[in-house]
């Protein structure tokens, strides 16, 4: 039986799929945005020394 408990659980998981398949349809990932996370990291790390 389905519970408000359940419901996060199963909301992150059809956002999770979500993903998945926009993958699949679009072509789309955010590669992007995780490439310049990283350079602003290994930025961050550079000046730190």
């Amino acid at each position: 039986m389905l519970t408000l408990e359940c419901l996060p659980g199963i909301i992150m998981r059809s956002i999770y799929y979500l993903g998945i398949l926009n993958f699949f349809n679009n072509r789309a990932t955010n590669a992007a945005a995780e490439s310049f996370n990283a350079k602003i990291k290994a930025l961050s790390n550079a000046l730190r020394g």
